[in-house]
């Protein structure tokens, strides 16, 4: 069996309400930006560095959130993802076209909507009854 871990960020920004930023992948699905971890970097380094790279966006990692999801994506493998909280510092978005369709910013109901695997959909749930939305704990 085959180990593979990928790290991402839940990034957001605040206007009237918070904004999450999800990209759509050119294999067709919608999702929080994450990527696979490179040899010697931390896992907030890999995270920084793929929203990055996948999207334009410089974010900062909050601290406590920290969310792993497992599954297999094929046969013979096993992928942790690790997914952090993090607030943009930019929000000029520019894509990684070998990967990304298009990246923006949605409010958390499109986003949730939007979201295309139910187990990202859980973590950002989570993420946002804990840190952005007080009154989402009510809906959600």
């Amino acid at each position: 069996m085959k180990k593979e871990k990928s790290c991402g960020i839940i990034v957001f920004y605040q206007k009237e309400e918070p904004y999450i930023l999800l990209i759509h992948h050119n294999l067709g699905h919608w999702g929080i930006p994450k990527g696979h971890m490179e040899i010697g970097e931390t896992e907030e380094e890999t995270a920084l560095r793929e929203v990055f790279e996948e999207t334009n966006i410089k974010t900062t990692i909050m601290k406590p959130f920290r969310e792993k999801i497992t599954y297999s994506p094929k046969t013979n493998v096993i992928k942790d993802v690790v997914f952090f909280l993090g607030e943009a510092i930019s929000t000029q978005i520019k894509i990684q076209q070998e990967e990304i369709k298009e990246a923006r910013f949605l409010s958390i109901e499109e986003a949730l909507e939007k979201i295309t695997y139910e187990e990202e959909k859980k973590v950002v749930k989570k993420a946002i009854i804990n840190y952005l939305k007080d009154d989402f704990k009510k809906e959600a």
